[in-house]
């Protein structure tokens, strides 16, 4: 929206300078900002399409393998809560983890860091999905558990 705005303001003064400095080429001046603000517009929709269609892609794919609406985990120094069940730290085994890479700045350089996004723990036959972008909390609980099952999983 930002530049589709800052392109019709620009649009509209080169019309206006370009009707002023020759008048007689103003329907040339009006035509090509018509013809440009058509091409801006299909291509800024275009785009929001595109995004739009990957977003609901990945989101179909994060959403697999998490738990039902509404159910409650808790993780405390113990265990891990979910829903009415609780699953002692060494009880538990990582299945898969997802990782994002990301940068922080630190002074005038920047140090790269990994995220996890999506941890995949398995105990007593059970798989439990925890996803930082999609569970409430999620980043505090995908960390504080991928940080106790590190501690609990003998090296």
């Amino acid at each position: 929206m930002i530049f589709g705005s800052i392109g019709l303001v620009l649009m509209i003064g080169i019309v206006i300078a370009g009707a002023v400095g020759e008048p007689n080429s103003t329907l040339v001046f009006i035509l090509f900002a018509l013809v440009m603000s058509g091409a801006l517009v299909l291509f800024m929709a275009w785009i929001l399409h595109r995004r739009v269609r990957v977003f609901s892609g990945k989101l179909e794919r994060r959403c697999e393998g998490l738990m039902p609406v509404g159910t409650v985990l808790g993780i405390d120094a113990a265990a891990l809560s979910v829903g009415p069940e609780t699953y002692a730290w060494p009880m538990l085994a990582l299945d898969t983890v997802a990782l994002s890479s990301g940068s922080v700045a630190s002074g005038e350089t920047s140090t790269p860091i990994l995220i996890v996004e999506r941890l995949s723990v398995t105990a007593r036959g059970k798989t439990f999905v925890l996803d930082r972008a999609m569970t409430e909390n999620g980043m505090l609980l995908v960390d504080n558990a991928w940080r106790r099952l590190r501690a609990a999983t003998p090296r």
